[in-house]
Formats: C-alpha cells, structure tokens, sequence
C-alpha cells in the first residue's frame, strides 16, 4: 500500500533524521549548514533574513548577491528557473522559521 509506505518513510525521516539531528548528524552534515549561517564572517542577520524570505515566500528571485550566492553554495537552497527554493523537506524542516527566529534573536543579543 502507497500510502503506508509513505507514512513509513516520513516516520523514518522524522525519526533519524529531523528529531534530535544535532546529536545525530554524523558525519556532520547538518552542523555545517547550521554554522554556515551562525558563523558567517560577512553578516550571518542578513543571510537568516534572506533565508526567512525564502521559507516566507517560497521562493525568492535569485541575484549574484553574496548571501544568495552562500545559501546556494551550501546547499540549502536550490536554484530553479532564476529563483531560489529550500532544497528539499529535510531543509525545511530542521532549518525552519521558528529556528531563524531564535538564531537571529541570540545574534542580535
């Protein structure tokens, strides 16, 4: 049955993935995402800003900007037909708008 495998997957995802990933994420994956954007040498505000608008909107029109060009080069977002999307679900979901919210909070304090 489709639907129980799919229910099965996303448990799994959940599951191994998603639930605790920080303690979780060898080899380190995840981490390198999370201190892309925490420890970012230009402005790591800007690129959760930029990344937000992202998770807000979609999608936003790509630019040859310096944090659209990082988001990309990490590998969090994809570029599609000249806009950047999250990559994919797992992204999201870790990396979600309550987690920027509290990332820019801690960085602004």
């Amino acid at each position: 049955d489709r639907g129980k495998e799919t229910e099965y997957i996303a448990k799994l995802i959940k599951e191994e993935i998603i639930d605790d990933w920080e303690n979780k994420d060898e080899p380190q994956h995840l981490k390198t995402i999370r201190d892309m954007f925490i420890r970012n040498k230009n402005n790591p505000v800007l690129l959760l800003e930029t990344y937000r608008a992202i998770l807000l909107n979609g999608k936003i029109n790509g630019k040859k900007t310096w944090e659209h060009v990082e988001l990309f080069l990490s590998g969090i977002v994809r570029k599609e037909g000249g806009e950047l999307k999250v990559y994919n679900r797992i992204y999201e979901t870790v990396f979600n708008l309550d987690w920027v919210e509290r990332e820019i909070e801690k960085l602004r304090n």
